[in-house]
């Protein structure tokens, strides 16, 4: 009755060669070759057909995205938030009478997230703005007529924001590969990734089994560490994911929280008694210790999910 048969199936299909070659393979393989790859990158995550190659990427990436990296990060995030907070009051500040748009600075946060903690980039104050609208640009250019078709993909503000961005997100790398690891940003910890396929042996042989019914092709190469493609589409493809629906998920929680002021009591007690007991920083215990605060998100999302 809750279709765990056919959705399985489903998920079989999605990848090639080791799956089923149905259209969700078929559509991957397609995203690779067509024109509106050059929008979403052809190396990413995404756009990988292969089962095992997938699998490999998926665990070079997440080694940037671990609970000891992601507490590394924390001291940047806040810094972000806090620059976002004290940008809303400002506002309020000089003009009580006028709505403050609360998902234009939910947005800001997310984006400023982008070039801090996933790309690691110093920006100066007149860079930020350049590069918040390259993101947007990018962004909604997704969806457009040209992305979609790929004709006339290159003419379109969206593809040149995503040369800008290539631009800066190599330059970058290439000063990692000089210098060495940051030890904070996400892309950082890309570069430097490795996969040791002798610990993942079970995974691997896992990876290579079809069933009794479904027929066995070569395995994909191995390869120990990502590509500057593959570090360049992924990266990328951390930022698109990340930076609307995050957005879009503040942005319903303060709408949901302004229609029950109870709900932002209660969390604001809550923040308060932790800030007590644990100081200002924010840190990993504090967040595994926000109950509350992790009840107002989950709850955010099953009633409004953020498209994806």
């Amino acid at each position: 009755m809750a279709g765990v048969k056919s959705i399985t199936e489903m998920l079989q299909s999605e990848f090639e060669p080791n799956g089923v070659l149905t259209a969700g393979a078929s559509s991957k393989k397609r995203l690779k070759e067509s024109g509106d790859a050059r929008m979403l990158g052809p190396e990413s995550m995404i756009a990988e057909g292969n089962k095992q190659r997938h699998n490999q990427l998926r665990r070079l990436v997440g080694k940037a995205l671990t609970p000891s990296a992601i507490a590394k990060s924390l001291p940047r995030l806040q810094n972000a938030a806090q620059e976002q907070v004290q940008g809303l009051l400002r506002q309020q500040t000089l003009d009580m009478n006028t709505a403050i748009p609360l998902e234009d600075y939910c947005t800001g946060f997310t984006l400023d997230v982008a070039w801090r903690q996933i790309l690691g980039l110093d920006l100066t104050p007149d860079e930020i703005p350049t590069f918040r609208n390259a993101v947007l640009d990018w962004v909604t250019g997704q969806t457009s007529f040209q992305a979609v078709t790929g004709l006339g993909v290159e003419y379109t503000n969206g593809y040149k924001a995503r040369i800008l961005l290539e631009d800066r997100v190599r330059k970058r790398i290439r000063h990692l590969e000089a210098n060495g690891p940051d030890g904070t940003s996400t892309l950082s910890a890309m570069v430097f990734a490795e996969d040791d396929f002798e610990d993942n042996k079970e995974e691997e042989d896992e990876m290579q089994y079809n069933g009794p019914t479904l027929p066995t092709t070569a395995a994909a190469p191995k390869k120990k560490k990502l590509t500057e493609n593959e570090v360049v589409d992924n990266a990328m493809l951390l930022i698109l994911a990340g930076s609307e629906t995050a957005a879009t998920t503040m942005t319903n929680a303060l709408l949901c929280m302004a229609l029950d002021p109870a709900i932002w009591k209660k969390l604001v007690e809550e923040q308060r008694q932790l800030e007590l007991s644990y100081g200002a920083d924010l840190s990993k215990e504090v967040l595994d210790k926000s109950k509350y605060l992790e009840a107002v998100v989950m709850e955010t999302m099953r009633i409004r999910p953020a498209p994806t």
